[in-house]
């Protein structure tokens, strides 16, 4: 995903704050991620576009406390949503919480599906995939 050409992905991730790598200072494109790391990406997207500059602390019990009542508190997720954060996330779980980082009126229509090939319309997350899906961000220089 992150390009054979080294396309810059990975450095623009790191250099805008989204991603810093794990705590050993490696970073593993084709690793798994977790809920914590999500919430993580998630809540520092929502505070660069809403320029809140929030200084995130991670040297709580767990590093991703403060995020994780960021993402709380700012409707990026429920409370009772997780109860692991330190387990891999699905992309299910992805598109329910990145559906709620841009307000609906930045967002601009990009097609007109209405059904997806791979997601049953009963899906707990459909109506979040199918939006992700179906938009992309109006004003694309958030960063």
């Amino acid at each position: 995903w992150y390009g054979e050409r080294q396309t810059g992905a990975i450095k623009y991730a790191y250099r805008y704050g989204l991603m810093s790598g794990r705590a050993d200072g490696t970073f593993d494109p084709l690793g798994n991620m977790t809920v914590a790391e999500a919430i993580t990406i998630a809540a520092r997207v929502h505070d660069i576009y809403y320029a809140n500059e929030t200084e995130f602390d991670t040297t709580g019990d767990f590093w991703y406390e403060d995020y994780v009542s960021y993402a709380i508190s700012n409707g990026i997720i429920k409370r009772t949503d997780f109860s692991n954060y330190d387990r891999k996330i699905t992309r299910r779980e992805m598109a329910k919480i990145f559906a709620n980082i841009i307000p609906e009126d930045e967002m601009e229509e990009i097609n007109e599906v209405t059904e997806l090939p791979d997601v049953d319309e009963d899906d707990e997350c459909f109506d979040e995939i199918l939006y992700l899906y179906t938009n992309t961000v109006a004003n694309k220089c958030i960063l």
